[in-house]
């Protein structure tokens, strides 16, 4: 990271899905960042993806690793045998 950079990790074992993104703007909120880019890994990308979506004067950048949009349960009728 180069200066004026910083790392704001937002990890929430337990709370319901629903919960995190309200945490997560709280958390932006309080550390004032304007505009940033938003690493989602696996349940987490899910999360991310709804914030940048409503916020996407906030997301610079939005990295998806490992993750899904839908969650396993709602993806296509393709069943895996």
């Amino acid at each position: 990271m180069t200066g004026g950079d910083a790392l704001v990790r937002l990890e929430r074992a337990g709370n319901l899905i629903f919960d995190i993104p309200d945490d997560l703007e709280t958390v932006v909120d309080s550390v004032a960042l304007e505009r940033f880019v938003m690493l989602g890994m696996l349940g987490g990308a899910a999360v991310s993806i709804a914030y940048a979506a409503q916020h996407p004067n906030r997301v610079s950048k939005l990295v998806i690793y490992g993750g899904y949009a839908q969650g396993h349960n709602q993806r296509g009728s393709g069943a895996r045998s």
